[in-house]
């Protein structure tokens, strides 16, 4: 192309120089030719010049392309880089303690040799086989624990169910004994005096003749009284346990002494006959009690009555209290309370009252009989005789108090004297029976009852 465009100068110089003398047709043949070489340089060189763009666009776009591919690489670089360090500095939300996981040594005593085999000498698959075998356990634990959860509902639903039948059964029951009311009202017993059935059996004989009595007089008489046992079951019943306990042990000693001095007991006569130990009433204190209303009689001294004062004044941990009551505006007043107690050792029932001036009224109630027990030939031989009543003591024995309990004590003068052959010679039970059926005849209750009223009612008329 270059030569060309010499050619084309060096013919325009010779032109000018020949100032006209020059061939025009020549030079103009000459100059066209040259003009359509320089024109077809041109054109080639456009089209390398083309394909040199199209060749350098191709370049550029792979180049375009590596970069790109470059950029990725990078970017990936990093973010793997960052995936690395997190996971490296990456800390739990739950530490290894804190999931429960268990030992090391226990897991590898009982994992199966094809566990440990897997495992190795790497710490990690270690944890991921403790992790494996730690979810096994919750799941079998989660699945028994579903299992408990439906037993849990089935339960429910059967106590439920039993629960309705019990409801539904409850209200027949109801229906019941609302229909059955008015054929208990004429047949049944009384009922008020069950809850006393545990406790008037640790009576000592006295005082349950004194309950029992009373309350058959309530129950059939429907007088207006009250009746009720003070005092704890559990006390009384280590008491009787221990008078057993004792009377044992006296007559095991009694055997033994007879043993040895050569008695033998008699096979059989008059006198009650004695029965071994195991044959007694289990909680019974009374084989005195059991002959008290015919042993008293006799007068004799009590042989094993204890020197001490506070012994011979030991209360019974039972008590029975009566209260007389009368009718105001339509309901029960109680004007005066007896509260009955029995003197252990001085085998003696005394009543008192905790109002002073009721007191002064129990004293009152029968002439002579002021409480002192200076009629008790028994208790004078206390002592060596020289025993007095402490009558300082609010609980007085009134000599009624001892008929209300079965209890009939001889005057100084032995009536002993006046029984054909001494004393009797019949069986304790059979002296009991008989002083009983003499005792309801003569209605001893309630000839005190009504004095108790009488007595309350015309002191309050005084007043």
């Amino acid at each position: 192309m270059e030569g060309s465009v010499e050619a084309l100068r060096r013919l325009v110089g010779r032109c000018a120089s020949t100032n006209g003398k020059f061939d025009n047709q020549k030079a103009t043949t000459e100059g066209l030719l040259l003009l359509l070489q320089l024109k077809e340089e041109s054109r080639k060189l456009a089209f390398r010049a083309e394909d040199q763009r199209d060749e350098t666009s191709k370049f550029k776009i792979r180049l375009e392309q590596a970069h790109l591919q470059l950029q990725n690489l990078l970017y990936e670089k990093e973010y793997y880089d960052k995936e690395i360090n997190e996971c490296q500095n990456f800390r739990f939300k739950h530490s290894d303690g804190a999931i429960g996981l268990v030992p090391t040594e226990q897991f590898q005593g009982s994992a199966s040799p094809e566990v440990l085999a897997r495992i190795g000498n790497d710490s990690h698959k270690l944890m991921l086989e403790r992790l494996y075998d730690e979810l096994n356990q919750r799941k079998a634990m989660v699945s028994e624990l579903n299992d408990l959860r439906k037993a849990r509902a089935a339960t429910r639903q059967e106590v439920d169910k039993r629960k309705r039948t019990l409801d539904d059964l409850q209200q027949q029951l109801q229906g019941l004994e609302d229909t059955a009311k008015p054929l208990q009202t004429i047949l049944a017993p009384h009922l008020s005096l069950r809850g006393f059935a545990r406790s008037a059996d640790l009576l000592p004989l006295p005082l349950y003749i004194v309950y029992s009595q009373l309350a058959a007089v309530r129950e059939a008489l429907g007088m207006p009284i009250r009746v009720a046992i003070l005092g704890s079951s559990v006390e009384a019943e280590s008491f009787a346990k221990s008078l057993t306990l004792d009377s044992v042990e006296v007559a095991a000693d009694g055997m033994q002494q007879a043993s040895t001095s050569g008695l033998t007991m008699p096979a059989a006569g008059p006198g009650p006959v004695l029965e071994p130990a195991a044959k007694q009433p289990r909680l019974s204190p009374a084989p005195p009690y059991a002959t008290a209303l015919s042993a008293t009689a006799a007068g004799a001294p009590s042989t094993t009555a204890p020197a001490s004062s506070d012994d011979l004044y030991k209360v019974h941990p039972l008590s029975v209290l009566l209260e007389v009551q009368r009718e105001n505006n339509g309901r029960l007043q109680t004007i005066i309370s007896v509260k009955f107690q029995f003197l252990v050792n001085l085998k003696l029932v005394t009543a008192h009252s905790e109002v002073r001036d009721d007191n002064v009224l129990l004293g009152a109630l029968f002439p002579g009989d002021d409480g002192s027990a200076t009629a008790y030939e028994s208790l004078a031989q206390l002592q060596g005789g020289t025993f007095k009543y402490d009558t300082s003591r609010p609980a007085k024995p009134y000599r009624w108090c001892q008929h209300l309990a079965g209890l009939d004590f001889a005057p100084p003068l032995p009536l002993a004297t006046q029984l054909p052959g001494g004393q009797a010679g019949t069986e304790a039970s059979t002296i009991v029976l008989e002083g009983l059926d003499l005792y309801r005849r003569q209605q001893r209750v309630i000839h005190v009852i009504e004095r108790l009223r009488a007595v309350k009612t015309g002191d309050e008329a005084l007043k």
